[in-house]
């Protein structure tokens, strides 16, 4: 061999030795152990994290589940509760409308009864002060009276009069 050629492989088994063929052989064989077995190592680590990545995916997604039924369990029981509260609301609406009416309808008869008994008061009033104005005319008018025909003997007619009744009345 020559120094001036360059180191290489030659796979000629004719221009090979023998010695040649199984440092080779080893060389490749300790590579591909080292490589392989790091390779492995890597494959497994990756394997590894792969399956710890799927079961918190798996984790994550029953936990999701159960959120989900959590929230529409949730949701299902606001929407109930939206429904009672608006079947109440509408009760009570029509219960206060049915309380307002008839308490409406009772000061409307409050009222009318108040104003009937004003309106009696007020008739009642106006005829006393008729009744009073038409016993001061006739009084007045008496007077006027007694006073033109004021003598003795009408008098004694008056006093005669009185008497009888008196006696009529003891009777």
């Amino acid at each position: 061999m020559f120094l001036d050629q360059n180191f290489g492989l030659n796979t000629s088994i004719l221009d090979t030795n023998v010695l040649n063929l199984a440092l080779s052989f080893i060389v490749f064989a300790i590579i591909i152990s080292f490589v392989g077995d790091t390779l492995k190592s890597i494959l497994q680590t990756r394997k590894q994290t792969i399956l710890f990545n799927l079961q918190e995916a798996e984790n994550r997604e029953m936990e999701a589940k159960q959120k989900l039924l959590f929230a529409q369990k949730a949701f299902q029981n606001a929407q109930q509760k939206v429904l009672t509260i608006h079947a109440n609301s509408l009760q009570t609406i029509a219960h206060e409308e049915q309380t307002l009416q008839k308490n409406t309808q009772e000061e409307i008869d409050r009222l009318y009864k108040v104003k009937q008994e004003i309106i009696l008061f007020y008739k009642q009033k106006l005829v006393k002060e008729i009744l009073k104005h038409v016993i001061d005319a006739a009084f007045e008018k008496v007077y006027q009276i007694l006073e033109k025909n004021y003598t003795l003997e009408f008098q004694k007619e008056i006093i005669d009069a009185y008497i009888v009744l008196f006696c009529d009345y003891q009777n």
